[in-house]
């Protein structure tokens, strides 16, 4: 099995983290690190987040090599726990809590106890590639120069992003990434991460982002034209 193809794993169903004891031992590695057969129990102290990272990272971009085979990918930089990093895009530097993308370095910011709280406290595995998901689309949205600056704008641009994470879970699930319940794992990440329906939110509503998600999975990357200013192709 080639490098990009041990890549391809199940995420676990499960969105606590087991204990290992005598008779539940981590599952097989491969040479960089990485599961071989899935990502359950595998990640189980928060240190652990990098590599987390580091092994969903190729899972993430072959979409979006797949779906803009002659753009770049977005830079993703880790912030490990108890670091900053001064990003040109916020006021305060980019901390261990940080998820976001910044439009003037192109760089996914992601915090490490983020992530692990995320993974621990919330949806397990699918939290991850799905959020990753929808940052790297706000990076296709900026290379075509239409980010948002109305609040109507941004709250389209953020629907459009849940819709290119509900394509990218099709994709993933095409090609034997997901198991079990994961497709419900990842609507639950946009339901955790919802606005109310109230003036001057820049998210959509439990039932826009699930909607736009649904979309996304059940039509592909194309159909999220239709939510905001075409970013595919």
């Amino acid at each position: 099995m080639s490098a990009v193809a041990s890549m391809l794993l199940p995420f676990a169903g499960s969105a606590s983290v087991p204990a290992t004891s005598a008779a539940q031992t981590t599952p097989p590695l491969g040479p960089d690190g990485c599961p071989t057969e899935t990502f359950e129990g595998v990640f189980t102290a928060s240190d652990h987040m990098k590599q987390y990272l580091l092994c969903t990272k190729p899972q993430v971009d072959a979409f979006f090599l797949e779906s803009y085979p002659d753009e770049a990918l977005p830079t993703l930089f880790y912030v490990a726990l108890g670091d900053t990093f001064d990003d040109p895009c916020t006021g305060p530097p980019a901390d261990e809590m940080s998820y976001f993308y910044c439009p003037l370095d192109m760089t996914v910011y992601i915090g490490g106890l983020g992530v692990w709280e995320e993974y621990t406290d919330i949806y397990g595995d699918m939290s991850l590639p799905v959020s990753m998901a929808h940052e790297y689309a706000h990076h296709y949205q900026n290379l075509r120069n239409h980010v948002g600056n109305t609040e109507a704008q941004i709250l389209a641009d953020e629907l459009q992003a849940d819709c290119i994470a509900g394509a990218w879970t099709d994709f993933a699930l095409k090609q034997g990434m997901l198991e079990g319940d994961d497709y419900q794992e990842a609507e639950a990440v946009l339901l955790f991460i919802s606005h109310p329906n109230i003036p001057d939110r820049t998210h959509g509503t439990a039932a826009e982002r699930v909607a736009s998600f649904t979309l996304g999975f059940d039509d592909g990357i194309a159909a999220c034209n239709t939510l905001a200013p075409t970013v595919f192709p």
